[in-house]
C-alpha cells in the first residue's frame, strides 16, 4: 500500500511556514527528496508513517502539546500543498459536492484503491465504512481525519465534525453558513459537467503518475539488491586464492548478478517505452514536465546503457581475477 506525497508535502510547507528547519527530518529518513515534496508522488505506507512519526518529535521540541499532525490536515485549505487537486477542490460549490463520492477522495491519498462501502448519504452528512489499520498507521489516519473535517473550508463553510470509530466514518457538516461566494455570484461560471471532467482528468492522470512511481520504485530496490551483491562480490574477492576451491563457489553468483544486470537493462528499457508513449499521446503537461526535469530523466535515460555496461565490465574483470 502506498500513501500520496501530498501529505509529506503538506507536513514539509507547514514546518517552513513556521520557521522550523526540516533538514534533520531529511537525514532521518530514506524516502527520496524529490519524492517527499511532489504532492504527485507515492510513498510506501511503513515509510511515510514513520515519517510523520519523526515530524511529531521534532515539533515536539520546538512546540509542546502541539498536535503537529491534526493541525496540517485541518490547514490543508490553505497550504496549497496538493497541485490540482487545491484547484478543483476550489471550483466546488457545496460539501456535498466534495463529499458525494468518498471513495474517489480517499483515492487522492491512498494507493491501490481504498475499499469503501456501505456509503449513506443526506444532504448534510455521509457516512460509509473504510478498511485501514488504525493500529498499523495512527498518524495517517489522524491526518486523513483531520483532512475530511477541513474541506468544506474549500467552499466557505465551516469545519464538518468527523467521528472515525474502527473502520466506520460519519462526516456531519452544518448548511446555515453561507459560503464565501453566493451561488447568484457564480452564477453559471463552473458547470457540473466540467467539473466531473476535471475529476476524472485528475484521477488519469494520478493513475498514471502512480503507475510511473510504482515502476520507478520497484527499479530502485532492483538497484539496491544488485548493489549489495556486487559489496558480497568484491568481500569474498579479496580472500580468494587463484585456483581454489572457493574461486569457483564465487563464479556461480558472479553469473547470476550478471543476469541480474541483463534482466535489470530490459527493465529499464520497457520503463522508457512506456514513458515514451505515454507522453507522446498528449499526457506531456506543465506537472509531468517539472517531474521528469526533477528526477533528471533525460539524463537517466542517457546514462542508463554506459551504467549497465560499467557495471557488467567490472564483473568481467572480477571474474577474471579469480
Amino acid at each position: 500500500m502506498y500513501f500520496s506525497a501530498k501529505i509529506t508535502n503538506s507536513i514539509i510547507n507547514f514546518l517552513d511556514q513556521q520557521g522550523i528547519a526540516t533538514s534533520e527530518l531529511y537525514e532521518l529518513t530514506d524516502l527520496p527528496m524529490e519524492f517527499i515534496r511532489d504532492p504527485n508522488s507515492w510513498l510506501e505506507c511503513h515509510k511515510t508513517e514513520r515519517f510523520l512519526d519523526f515530524v511529531e518529535s521534532l515539533v515536539e521540541s520546538h512546540f509542546p502539546d502541539t498536535d503537529v499532525i491534526s493541525k496540517v490536515g485541518r490547514q490543508s485549505y490553505k497550504l496549497r500543498s496538493w497541485g490540482v487537486l487545491d484547484s478543483v477542490l476550489r471550483m466546488m460549490q457545496k460539501p456535498q459536492d466534495i463529499y458525494l463520492q468518498p471513495h474517489r477522495l480517499l483515492s487522492y491519498f491512498v494507493s491501490p484503491d481504498p475499499p469503501v462501502g456501505e456509503v449513506r448519504s443526506t444532504d448534510s452528512s455521509v457516512s460509509f465504512h473504510f478498511s485501514i489499520d488504525e493500529n498499523e498507521y495512527p498518524l495517517t489516519i489522524k491526518y486523513l481525519k483531520a483532512v475530511l473535517e477541513s474541506l468544506p473550508k474549500y467552499v466557505g463553510k465551516d469545519y464538518s465534525h468527523v467521528q472515525w470509530q474502527n473502520s466506520t466514518i460519519t462526516i456531519d457538516w452544518a448548511d446555515e453558513q453561507q459560503p464565501l461566494l453566493q451561488e447568484a455570484d457564480l452564477g453559471t461560471a463552473v458547470s457540473p459537467d466540467l467539473l466531473h471532467s476535471l475529476m476524472e482528468a485528475l484521477d488519469d492522470s494520478q493513475k498514471q503518475l502512480q503507475k510511473k512511481n510504482e515502476e520507478l520504485l520497484f527499479k530502485d530496490e532492483q538497484l539496491e539488491k544488485l548493489n549489495q551483491s556486487f559489496k558480497n562480490l568484491m568481500v569474498h574477492s579479496n580472500v580468494l586464492l587463484d585456483g581454489s576451491e572457493e574461486s569457483l563457489e564465487i563464479k556461480k553468483p558472479i553469473a547470476e548478478v550478471r543476469s541480474e544486470f541483463m534482466r535489470l537493462n530490459d527493465y529499464l528499457s520497457r520503463a522508457q517505452q512506456l514513458i515514451t508513449l505515454l507522453v507522446g499521446q498528449g499526457r506531456k503537461d506543465a506537472q509531468v514536465r517539472s517531474a521528469m526535469k526533477r528526477v533528471g530523466w533525460d539524463d537517466v535515460v542517457c546514462r542508463i546503457p554506459k551504467t549497465v555496461q560499467n557495471g557488467l565490465d567490472e564483473l568481467d574483470n572480477l571474474e577474471g581475477h579469480i
